[in-house]
Formats: C-alpha cells, sequence, structure tokens
C-alpha cells in the first residue's frame, strides 16, 4: 500500500479544466556564455550572475509540470 498526495497526483481532466496545463510555465533564460539557467523574472537580464557576461538568450517558457506514472504499468 502506498500513500498519494492527492494535492498533486490527480486526474488529468482536473489539470486541464484548472488552466494549469496550459499556463503553469515560468519565463527560463539561458547564458550562451556559462550555459546557466535562470527564471527571468528573478534576474537582471543585461548580464548572467553566474559569468557576469552579458550574453542572455530571449525567455522561453518553462513547463512546471512533470510527468509521472501511478499504479503499475500495463
Amino acid at each position: 500500500m502506498y500513500g498519494v498526495d492527492a494535492a498533486i497526483l490527480m486526474n488529468q481532466k482536473v489539470w486541464q479544466a484548472s488552466g494549469h496545463t496550459e499556463t503553469f510555465t515560468d519565463p527560463l533564460v539561458e547564458c550562451s556564455n556559462c550555459h546557466s539557467h535562470f527564471r527571468a523574472d528573478k534576474i537582471d537580464l543585461a548580464k548572467c550572475p553566474s559569468c557576469g557576461k552579458g550574453n542572455i538568450r530571449a525567455p522561453l517558457d518553462f513547463n512546471l509540470l512533470f510527468n509521472t506514472n501511478v499504479g503499475q504499468p500495463g
């Protein structure tokens, strides 16, 4: 018997109805110099916090939801 956190693991239709599957994203940027990744809304886009260079690529939407399986594989 396994415990399941029902607030996290639900039927996919619940996530679709709540809008999470379409809008649950954060803007993610990558430094083309050191290849570090950052949330675009948390850093100064003029320079990379890791290497100090100004080679930040344009923000892309990063989906915060992840695939998981519950139960035995079919």
